[in-house]
């Protein structure tokens, strides 16, 4: 419908044949709609409307406008100006009174980010987001299900992500007569996110990360109860589900593989290792974040 509607406004010349990719993405924010356009080939660039009221309709015939903008349509027929449906409330470029997009740009129009050059505009970042985790883990502590809980930041760009982000596992206890090994991990990582899928309202983002953290083990109960620490690096690679509830709020799923590249294992004299060392986990997030554009 929005391609009939845009080709309805003119047609292309034989100057306009140059590759040119479109992206259309609608979402709803209350009683307001938008409208993302993203664009590269011979125009590169980010462009939002955005419209209120109780149709899409308006933002529709405002989007079809800026696409036959962009792709420089010429008009099939003269444009009766006294047919517009009203005033034009745009924060976009002030355009000439002779250009065809300000006579048929519908009314309603709120807001405009607008781009016209050839190279990539400020607009391809998105924004920076803050977001706290719940974790299960099970193999980073030996052949258990444990929990813990941690927090991220992120700079989105484009279709890339760059993230910092930290966790703490809780103590995991391991019995071993006459006493008991407790062991845990606290680490930070440093990762990078590409999007590779979209269905409005969710994204799904493919991401690495390198993680170093400190595992700390003690024994209760014995003889001598000493406490060690240790150096904990690893790698993760995995998968990310996010579904955006509003503009400032999402709500985000994690599944990473984790390889331990260097761990320690705790074990007590006479007694025994507490735990075999696994070469590969896995680890589950999921908490929400807030977004700052």
């Amino acid at each position: 419908m929005l391609a009939q509607r845009t080709l309805a406004l003119g047609t292309l010349g034989a100057s306009q044949l140059e590759a040119l990719r479109i992206q259309v993405r609608f979402r709803r924010d209350g009683t307001t709609f938008f409208a993302t356009v993203n664009t590269s080939g011979r125009s590169s660039g980010v462009r939002e409307l955005s419209a209120a009221g109780p149709s899409c309709e308006p933002l529709a015939a405002a989007t079809a406008v800026m696409l036959a903008v962009l792709l420089q349509l010429r008009p099939d027929t003269v444009v009766d100006n006294t047919a517009s449906p009203g005033p034009v409330n745009s924060a976009s470029e002030p355009e000439s009174a002779s250009s065809p997009s300000a006579a048929q740009e519908p009314r309603r129009v709120s807001r405009v980010v607008w781009s016209r050059s050839g190279r990539r505009e400020p607009g391809a970042w998105r924004y920076v987001a803050l977001g706290a985790q719940a974790h299960a883990e099970f193999g980073i502590l030996g052949a258990a299900l444990g929990f813990g809980f941690g927090g991220n930041a992120r700079l989105r760009v484009s279709d890339f992500e760059l993230e910092l982000a930290g966790f703490a596992l809780l103590d995991r206890s391991i019995p071993m007569a006459p006493g008991r090994v407790e062991v845990g991990l606290a680490a930070a990582s440093a990762g990078a996110c590409g999007y590779v899928l979209r269905s409005a309202p969710t994204e799904l983002s493919l991401c690495a990360a390198f993680l170093v953290g400190r595992f700390h083990g003690r024994g209760v109960g014995y003889e001598t109860d000493r406490e060690v620490t240790s150096l904990w690096l690893g790698g993760a690679a995995g998968a990310q589900l996010t579904l955006e509830l509003s503009r400032q709020i999402a709500l985000r799923a994690s599944l990473a593989a984790v390889v331990p590249f260097q761990q320690a294992i705790v074990s007590v004299e006479r007694v025994g290792q507490a735990y075999d060392a696994s070469p590969l986990a896995a680890i589950f997030g999921f908490g929400p974040e807030l977004r700052f554009w």
